[in-house]
């Protein structure tokens, strides 16, 4: 069941014009057939050039950070998501899966947990919106495509992420691990850097009530 929750006008660098995107909560087995067929064979694609060029290179020079170096300039470090099995895997109320659409294109998508305690505030379990995985369309990454058909939609995702918690009576809290090339993005974005999860590898950032609302000021 998809339900449309706001649309939203935005600006198509391919075309010029302006588009209305819906925001939805809840994917239809039209949309999961989208993604199948339009995202994972460029993703895939773009994740079997970042490995030919990681093992061009000497072995001396081959490693776990040239690795995400190529994934992240290949824009493909997600190729392996299945987002068929996510949708299918989520628990009741305790994970939410919203998209980003035109029409029938699905141009992001974002799948959230509700039961995640904050790790600002570890000793009180103080739940928090945990944004399991957070991916734009093939055609919306500058390193995929020069000129992206849209801008703007992971800090839009993040927003909503954001904007749920507070619905959900959680003051703005929200988390997530982020893939190496996206650490920037949610520095910027304000999160605090909680570091390294040694469970994942990956760093963990949340933000803080204050951080979260700075962060939906206009």
């Amino acid at each position: 069941m998809t339900s449309c929750f706001e649309t939203f006008t935005v600006h198509n660098h391919e075309t010029n014009e302006v588009c209305q995107i819906d925001f939805v909560d809840g994917l239809s087995d039209n949309h999961l057939e989208f993604v199948t067929k339009e995202w994972t064979p460029i993703l895939r694609d773009r994740w079997e050039r970042a490995s030919l060029t990681y093992h061009a290179l000497p072995s001396k020079k081959q490693s776990e950070r040239t690795w995400q170096e190529k994934q992240r300039k290949f824009g493909a470090p997600d190729s392996h998501w299945n987002w068929y099995e996510k949708n299918q895997s989520m628990q009741g109320s305790v994970h939410r899966i919203f998209a980003l659409l035109n029409c029938e294109v699905v141009e992001a998508l974002m799948r959230v947990d509700l039961s995640t305690p904050s790790q600002i505030q570890h000793a009180t379990r103080t739940p928090i919106v945990y944004v399991e995985y957070l991916a734009v369309a093939p055609w919306n990454r500058p390193a995929i495509q020069s000129r992206p058909r849209f801008k703007g939609f992971g800090t839009l995702l993040l927003g909503a992420a954001v904007s749920l918690s507070f619905e959900e009576g959680m003051d703005g809290r929200c988390g997530l691990h982020s893939l190496t090339q996206s650490e920037g993005f949610y520095i910027h974005a304000g999160m605090e850097n909680l570091g390294v999860d040694k469970t994942c590898g990956l760093k963990y950032f949340e933000f803080s009530p204050d951080a979260a609302r700075k962060f939906l000021e206009p």
